[in-house]
């Protein structure tokens, strides 16, 4: 079993992605607009990378797949050292209508020994649309940005509600200090109460 430690959230930042499809599973490149960027010089670092996911047609969404890496944990998603829990084995992010947007929830794991600051932000890749992220305690019908800055060194546990304006094909980013960026694909699916 692995050793797992949930980083903790610092936030600082928010930033509009807006993704075009496209009609195979080529990259395409998105630059983000920085709206309250961090004074930390590695989350500038890290917002300086093209944000770079892939694009999906026809209907398909090449989810990332799921991996159970024991029987008393969670599904995670993603290549690490940052993965994401809450997608379940099908990597479906289910959704519910919160004024404007749907939203989800979203925990990100990484191993005991990681030690790095990191990026994550995203959006849809199927057609056009935008990902968000909402750290506010209580929660917010809107989200409070669109990136999310991590960093290990904080409190051990985070998670962040999800905003989308509609379900498709979404995909997130993940940029650490020295590892390859990682991006995770997942379904977005609303559910009714």
């Amino acid at each position: 079993m692995r050793d797992w430690l949930a980083a903790t959230v610092v936030f600082a930042l928010a930033l509009t992605v807006a993704c075009g499809g496209g009609d195979d599973l080529t990259p395409s490149t998105v630059t983000p607009t920085p709206v309250g960027i961090s004074s930390d010089p590695v989350f500038k670092t890290l917002l300086s990378r093209p944000l770079n996911l892939p694009s999906a047609s026809g209907g398909d969404c090449p989810v990332t797949p799921a991996e159970l890496l024991s029987p008393t944990s969670p599904f995670t998603v993603g290549d690490g050292p940052i993965y994401t829990t809450g997608l379940g084995s099908s990597t479906v992010l289910n959704v519910k209508a919160g004024g404007d947007w749907l939203v989800g929830n979203l925990q990100w794991e990484a191993p005991t020994t990681f030690a790095e600051k990191a990026l994550i932000r995203g959006g849809r890749i199927d057609g056009g649309g935008q990902v968000g992220f909402g750290l506010s305690a209580p929660r917010s019908n809107d989200p409070d940005r669109a990136a999310v800055e991590l960093d290990p060194a904080s409190d051990l546990a985070w998670s962040a509600e999800v905003f989308v304006k509609s379900p498709g094909c979404y995909a997130l980013q993940i940029d650490s200090e020295t590892s390859d960026t990682d991006v995770i694909v997942f379904h977005v699916a609303e559910v009714t109460q």
